[in-house]
């Protein structure tokens, strides 16, 4: 690295999820001093495990695919057992309108308003449905070409086009994470579809039984909870990681970056790597300020949220009493209530309860005691079996976690073609990382992507 006698450091990196520990074990391995700047008391983002709830859930990253090869390496490198398989729902009921009908039921159910072929395909599907059928990428990273602006529309629209019918819409918007088929950019989700699509490559060669078997197979989770892996991150990194250490400020100069902190503390590099979300990042002063485009993206993208509710199971089995799926999909404020089986041992004591997108933000506005009752209410008014067997043992909203304020992005529509690569090319010595700036991954390993890919700008930058 170039040495800057007046700089304590060679770089500063500014938010301690995967993106951020990844780009500074990159850079540390190159023999850079690095210091790590977490706001939180906390590392990993919004990789989450919540050991102080029952069961420990996870609030946020879970699955490993097969396909996470960083992720992999790492927990290899660090010593963090993988396990085997995922964890994995029970079988589906599905809620339309207050009623229920069974998931073996639903293709002949007269609440199922859907038409033609959409008619075999649950409600939770159909957006994949047509995204098989009608889908332009093989690749995970066609949607960045200048071809692929034509579909930086929203969902909605092309759908329409593809022949999908108002029901058949009316149940996809219900579970949009990024606010509805309206005003998210189909760009996002079919770079994700070619994705996971890539990743099962074979899967569809094999029988219907034997599919989901085999996906488990090639998918792992961390032991003890997904949050052990960036807890070893930053232990191998030891004291150059800061917790509690709020940046207020960034201001830069021809030589270096200097980073402020609420506690008045500053930091001097000769460059920074801010790795976190942009709703994060809007609140930081930068001087000289961002410009343009740049300027626009951070201050102007959307960001979803998601509410959970967790809950133990108490008494005899509700599934047993009325027959049907342990878990349920929703038209109503709630959109599933998802019962883990333990892929382990089969136990099946707990349910979460997920709101998404714009029912998140509208559950979000009762007090989180309250949230967790209506949410039981609700559950229990749509399966009269489950009443009086629920009781709360946490809940947590992602837009309500300081330092983050979302699960994740997400783009407008023409935001993509606007946004996509100017936003992450470096603004004078400040170089950006986060999923948002993904290319070809997604999840974790698209955070881990993003913090490799800036390690190596300033590498090349500081070797020329």
């Amino acid at each position: 690295m170039v040495e800057y006698e007046s700089h304590e450091y060679d770089v500063i990196v500014i938010g301690a999820g995967f993106a951020g520990l990844n780009a500074a074990i990159n850079l540390v391995d190159e023999g850079a001093r690095v210091l790590v700047l977490e706001a939180s008391d906390r590392v990993g983002g919004r990789a989450f495990t919540a050991d102080h709830v029952e069961g420990q859930p996870e609030f946020g990253a879970s699955d490993i695919g097969p396909y996470y090869g960083r992720i992999r390496d790492m927990a290899r490198r660090l010593n963090v057992e993988l396990l085997p398989g995922l964890i994995t729902a029970a079988p589906f009921v599905f809620s339309v309108g207050g009623q229920l009908v069974r998931g073996d039921e639903w293709q002949g159910s007269r609440l199922n308003r859907t038409i033609g072929p959409e008619r075999a395909i649950p409600p939770p599907g159909l957006l994949n449905y047509f995204i098989s059928r009608y889908g332009p990428f093989t690749e995970p990273d066609e949607w960045l070409l200048p071809e692929a602006a034509r579909f930086d529309i929203a969902p909605a629209e092309w759908l329409v086009a593809n022949g999908a019918s108002p029901e058949a819409m009316r149940l996809i918007n219900q579970g949009m994470i990024a606010s509805d088929i309206w005003t998210v950019s189909l760009l996002t989700i079919l770079q994700e579809s070619a994705r996971m699509m890539k990743a099962a490559s074979g899967l569809e060669k094999l029988p219907p039984d034997e599919r989901f078997a085999e996906s488990r197979r090639r998918s792992s989770r961390v032991k003890g909870g997904t949050s052990r892996l960036p807890e070893a991150m930053a232990g191998f990194l030891g004291d150059r990681v800061r917790l509690g250490a709020v940046v207020s400020g960034i201001t830069q100069n021809r030589s270096g970056v200097e980073a402020r902190c609420l506690d008045g503390s500053v930091y001097r590099a000769s460059f920074a790597v801010s790795a976190l979300p942009f709703t994060a990042l809007r609140r930081i002063d930068i001087q000289p300020s961002l410009q343009n485009i740049q300027a626009t993206a951070v201050a102007a993208m959307p960001y979803a949220n998601t509410t959970r509710v967790h809950m133990r199971i108490k008494g005899s089995p509700y599934w047993a009493q009325d027959g049907m799926g342990a878990s349920l999909w929703a038209d109503g404020p709630v959109n599933v209530a998802l019962q883990p089986i333990d892929p382990d041992d089969g136990s099946r004591e707990t349910l979460v309860a997920l709101s998404v997108g714009k029912k998140a933000e509208r559950l979000d506005q009762l007090p989180p005691a309250e949230r967790g009752a209506f949410v039981v209410r609700n559950i229990e008014s749509l399966r009269p079996s489950t009443r009086g067997k629920l009781e709360v043992t946490g809940v947590f909203s992602w837009k309500e976690m300081e330092f983050i304020s979302g699960c994740r992005h997400s783009y407008l529509p023409g935001q993509v073609t606007q946004f996509a690569h100017e936003m992450i090319q470096p603004y004078m010595r400040l170089h950006f990382a986060g999923e948002q700036t993904r290319r070809v991954e997604m999840g974790m390993e698209s955070a881990m992507e993003s913090g490799e890919r800036t390690a190596v700008e300033i590498l090349e930058r500081a070797s020329g």
